[in-house]
C-alpha cells in the first residue's frame, strides 16, 4: 500500500507522504526530488543546445527520401506541432519576434 505520492508534473510531495515519513526519510525524498529536478533541467538544456544539430539530421533524413511515407508524415506532423510550441516560447521570452 502506497505511503503517499509525488506529483510527477510539479514534483510536489503529498501531505500523506509527508505524514508517513520520518524526518530523515522526508529529507531523503526531498534530496531525490532536487536531484531529479536538476537532471530534468540539464536534459532540457542539452535538448535546446543540440536541437540545431538534431534538426539538421532530420532535414537530411527527409532529403534522403529513404523512409516509410506514413512514418515520415507522422514525424512531420509531430515536428510542426512541436515547433509551434517552441516558437511561442521563443516569442514569449523575446528571443524572436
Amino acid at each position: 500500500m502506497p505511503m503517499g505520492s509525488i506529483n510527477r508534473a510539479t514534483m510536489a510531495i503529498s501531505d500523506k507522504l509527508r505524514e508517513s515519513c520520518s524526518p530523515a526519510e522526508l529529507q531523503e525524498i526531498q534530496a531525490w526530488v532536487q536531484r531529479h529536478q536538476s537532471i530534468e533541467k540539464l536534459k532540457n538544456r542539452h535538448a535546446a543546445l543540440t536541437l540545431p544539430e538534431q534538426m539538421a539530421a532530420a532535414t537530411q533524413w527527409f532529403e534522403d527520401g529513404d523512409f516509410d511515407v506514413n512514418e515520415a508524415r507522422q514525424a512531420a506532423d509531430d515536428i510542426m506541432a512541436t515547433m509551434a510550441f517552441l516558437r511561442r516560447a521563443l516569442v514569449r521570452h523575446d528571443f524572436i519576434v
